[in-house]
């Protein structure tokens, strides 16, 4: 199992293994190895990942009892964070401060922790190649390898036309 401790502005890789390493870089995460100075950082999130689902499930019955988060961003990745730390409520939060609407958000993602950010945004979008629970949703779906994810949010917002279910 590989763990990533993924702070503000770094990502420290302990116990990288093949599968791990591989699933950090299809986010192009920038690595670094974890050393005895890592654990004077703050870290904001722990990303586990396991080629074998069943290890993930283990871990979680052994820190069930501790005060974190627990949630799938797919099946063989499982993060942890502080209790009550969940992009929708830290969404809701810094809009509720900065005194807008949900109405204007955009979101993206491609996990099974995402839809919850969905139930939030205005659209959602999604790589083609997204878990089929997260194509079900009011999904636009589009191709990163040929356009990158951000263009087609951006040329969606500039048209204001995020309310249909399409594949670009």
């Amino acid at each position: 199992m590989t763990f990533l401790f993924l702070s503000y502005d770094e990502i420290h890789v302990l116990w990288p293994a093949p599968f791990g390493l591989a699933a950090a870089s299809r986010y192009e995460f920038t690595t670094r190895k974890f050393t005895p100075a890592s654990r004077s950082i703050c870290f904001n999130k722990v990303m586990c990942i396991s080629e074998d689902p069943t290890s993930l499930e283990e871990l979680v019955n052994v820190l069930g009892s501790m005060p974190l988060e627990c949630a799938y961003s797919m099946p063989t990745i499982l993060e942890f964070t502080a209790l009550s730390v969940k992009t929708s409520s830290g969404l809701r939060s810094l809009l509720h401060a900065m005194g807008l609407s949900p109405s204007l958000i955009c979101a993206a993602g491609d996990g099974e922790n995402d839809p919850v950010l969905l139930e939030l945004a205005r659209c959602f979008f999604a790589p083609v190649t997204t878990l089929e629970m997260v194509k079900a949703r009011k999904t636009r779906l589009v191709n990163v390898r040929k356009t990158g994810l951000l263009l087609p949010m951006l040329d969606y917002v500039m048209d204001n036309s995020c309310d249909s279910h399409d594949r670009l």
